[in-house]
């Protein structure tokens, strides 16, 4: 009797520290993880406050011209999204992230050395490429690393968004001592160090591999559903959003509000700073009280920020409006993203957040596109009240059509 109830202690001390162990190397992978994203969003979040005046110094002061040039940047990773999904799948989230870090430090190269618009072009598509399978398979990583799938991809978001805060405030100080040139360099060095983080560190998370071939659409029947489509929605609504942000605020503030390109990183630092806390406080509070809540709590915040954005008329104004749109898309978005990874299969997630991906990259080559027309023909605060609409109408899907995805224990 004695003996019986040693070995069952035995058994329950090897559970625990089988499950101590997990824990750990899940930790580990995902700071591994953390480590490659950050130095990428870095490397984004240095170049975003200048995207539309460096491409306007290939094509003048042309809010049209400026804005379909930047969205070729998302319709190359629209592209290249289920291209990531469907290799991912099939041949492993690490070696296409690995492929995508690469693109994406070859094109910021091509951009930072360019001498005329059909350079500057070649450049874009390539980081576009890039961030197509850098990050739908890394996403899609992050998503199998922990059983709390919420939390990780809220740590996902907020790296990114406190990275690419970290980028735009460092953007704050160079702009004033060097050029743009220089500073788009400074990203490319970024991007290489990401690129060997990601090869020589991160781990492979597909446990089972695809055995069908790479463009077969039959894992994707069982996703189509009213939850998957309010997933993609939400997707392709955050990028859109930040995607109008990045083309229109730029201008919005050196032309509506008279204010000197000093003061365009600190709108990004205010969007991408609360965004990266609402994805931090978001993700993990999911695991709690299910997706739904977060996603319709977010959509309401951006709608309301977005339709302050179209009305303030002073700087501080601009500043407070961005802090509720960037706090209410950094909300929404992490949870949906877990919504991607709720209703799909170890053997299908790739493909599952593969268009998930391209739904969000759709947005963003669409964004600055609207931002384009609609600023030229009507005026910046039509398109702020477009996205407030849109923003809103995606609280409405996620109160009418969304069903609990979260399965507690």
């Amino acid at each position: 009797m004695i003996d019986g109830l040693s070995t069952r202690a035995v058994r329950v001390d090897d559970i625990s520290m089988a499950a101590r162990t997990s824990v750990s190397q899940s930790y580990s992978s995902i700071a591994k993880i953390v480590l490659t994203l950050s130095t990428c969003f870095v490397s984004y979040g240095l170049i975003q406050p200048l995207l539309s005046l460096y491409t306007a110094d290939f094509v003048g002061i042309s809010v049209l011209a400026t804005g379909f040039l930047i969205s070729s940047i998302g319709i190359a990773k629209a592209a290249m999204d289920p291209v990531s999904g469907f290799s991912s799948d099939r041949y492993g989230r690490k070696r296409i992230s690995c492929m995508g870090a690469l693109a994406l430090a070859i094109g910021l190269a091509l951009t930072t050395v360019a001498e005329n618009r059909d350079q500057l072009l070649l450049g874009y598509v390539l980081h576009g490429s890039g961030q197509g399978l850098f990050f739908s398979a890394i996403m899609t990583s992050m998503s199998e690393i922990s059983k709390n799938r919420g939390a990780a991809l809220g740590i996902y978001e907020a790296v990114g968004g406190f990275s690419v805060l970290a980028g735009s405030i460092a953007t704050g100080f160079l702009v004033g001592i060097t050029d743009m040139r220089t500073i788009f360099g400074i990203s490319t060095l970024c991007m290489m160090i990401s690129l060997a983080s990601c090869a020589l560190l991160t781990r492979e998370t597909l446990e089972m591999r695809s055995r069908s071939s790479i463009l077969n659409l039959s894992g994707l029947r069982s996703l189509l559903g009213k939850n998957y489509g309010v997933g993609m929605y939400a997707a392709f609504l955050f990028m859109f959003s930040n995607g109008s942000f990045t083309a229109a605020a730029p201008f919005y503030l050196t032309l509506v509000l008279g204010l000197t390109k000093e003061k365009v990183p600190p709108i990004f630092v205010a969007m991408m700073g609360s965004a990266a806390l609402g994805s931090l406080f978001a993700g993990a509070l999911s695991e709690r009280t299910g997706r739904r809540r977060p996603i319709i709590f977010g959509s309401i915040l951006a709608c309301v920020g977005f339709t302050l954005l179209a009305f303030v008329n002073s700087f501080a104004g601009a500043i407070a409006s961005s802090l509720i749109c960037g706090f209410g898309d950094g909300v929404f978005h992490p949870v949906a993203s877990a919504v991607i990874g709720d209703v799909s299969t170890s053997e299908n997630r790739g493909r599952a957040y593969g268009f998930y991906r391209l739904a969000r990259d759709l947005g963003m080559f669409a964004g600055p596109a609207a931002a384009g027309v609609l600023t030229a023909t009507f005026g910046v605060q039509y398109l702020f009240m477009a996205v407030a609409a849109m923003s809103l109408f995606g609280a409405f899907l996620g109160f009418a059509a969304l069903g609990e995805t979260l399965e507690k224990p």
